[in-house]
């Protein structure tokens, strides 16, 4: 299904499609690509934001009313989460702003694509995920919303709509061919 966005753009499964990859000066242009995305942290926590390659630069924006995970570990996963990140204070932003039920954006990394290491697209997350190696870290992400994201006895929570995982998929294949295995 089409969509149109807020700007009369042309929306196929979540992702406003952007101008094909060109040639400015002597370097290779990346074209855009933003796409919601929920950062996995360990097995049972995940931070949901905006992923987005823009300008020759990875970055993800964390949105704190979407951390989610099992309370006993969640501090736990946003420290060390702020360690792979290397942003001192980006664990207590995001677990202060979850808790007052804030909705102003963490950055958690913007990062130049000489910096970005290998990506990989798992067979096992099905065409739904991606692993980005920044830095020294590797960050693994999902383009549908978690389990651990959805509140107990609403109809997503159950089974979700069909139309996650199509534009889950579709973000897949934006990210794919935007980067590709690296």
């Amino acid at each position: 299904m089409h969509e149109r966005s807020g700007n009369g753009k042309q929306v196929v499964g979540g992702i406003t499609p952007q101008p094909s990859r060109g040639d400015v000066g002597a370097r290779m242009v990346e074209p855009p690509v933003r796409s919601e995305a929920w950062l996995l942290m360990g097995l049972t926590g995940s931070v949901g934001g905006i992923l987005q390659l823009l300008e020759g630069r990875l970055s993800f924006t964390a949105t704190p009313s979407a951390v989610a995970g099992t309370p006993p570990f969640l501090g736990r996963q946003l420290r060390s989460l702020e360690q792979k990140a290397q942003r001192p204070g980006l664990a207590e932003a995001l677990s202060f702003r979850a808790a007052v039920g804030g909705d102003e954006a963490v950055r958690v990394f913007d990062v130049p694509l000489e910096e970005v290491g290998e990506v990989t697209l798992p067979w096992y997350y099905f065409g739904y995920g991606t692993i980005f190696a920044v830095r020294d870290a590797r960050f693994r992400f999902s383009f549908i919303k978690p389990q651990n994201a959805k509140a107990p006895g609403s109809p997503e929570y159950i089974g979700g709509a069909i139309g996650d995982l199509y534009q889950g998929r579709g973000a897949g294949r934006a990210w794919k061919a935007a980067l590709g295995p690296r």
